[in-house]
């Protein structure tokens, strides 16, 4: 079990506006409509999932569809509902462990954890795709499978090209 983290260090560990796309970026804007697990197309045969382990979405079982799981930038549009807080969440008011995974070919072949503003290059091995990720809000309706309204997810992503992958997203 991990201690809780203070809110006075987690607010200086997440950015408090979303970052900018880098130039040459292009920003992909989905509404989640589906729920989770969501598939977002970047390119032919190139696509990036949000996925959340399944171990985790017992505790959104019977909460308010509305009520937000996971959100960034915090502020009105992503507001918790009015429900009560949920002791039964296994780390407590903390946001779960979403993550993106590229997906080449339809096989998995990168991952990486939902963090405000971070930009990752992926696969560590042989890069394919740069990816920065903006903003999402989360419902535990999307979680569970129930109605999805209010849902976001935006990321900013370009293939990575040339001899020095690293520079593609400078």
């Amino acid at each position: 079990m991990t201690a809780p983290i203070s809110p006075l260090l987690l607010r200086s560990l997440v950015p408090p506006e979303p970052t900018a796309p880098p130039a040459g970026f292009t920003v992909v804007d989905d509404d989640l409509a589906q729920g989770l697990p969501a598939l977002l197309p970047l390119a032919p045969r190139l696509s990036l999932g949000l996925v959340l382990p399944t171990g985790r979405v017992r505790s959104w079982l019977d909460a308010d569809p509305g009520e937000v799981v996971s959100a960034h930038p915090t502020g009105p549009a992503s507001a918790p509902s009015t429900a009560p807080p949920r002791p039964s969440w296994p780390d407590g008011a903390f946001p779960p462990p979403l993550r993106l995974v590229v997906l080449a070919d339809e096989a998995a072949v990168a991952a990486m954890p939902l963090v405000a503003a971070s930009t990752r290059l992926l696969p560590d091995d042989r890069p394919l795709v740069a990816v920065r990720v903006l903003a999402w809000r989360i419902t535990a309706g999307a979680v569970v499978g129930a109605p999805v309204r209010g849902c976001r997810l935006r990321i900013a992503w370009r293939p990575v090209t040339g001899a020095d992958p690293a520079q593609e997203w400078r």
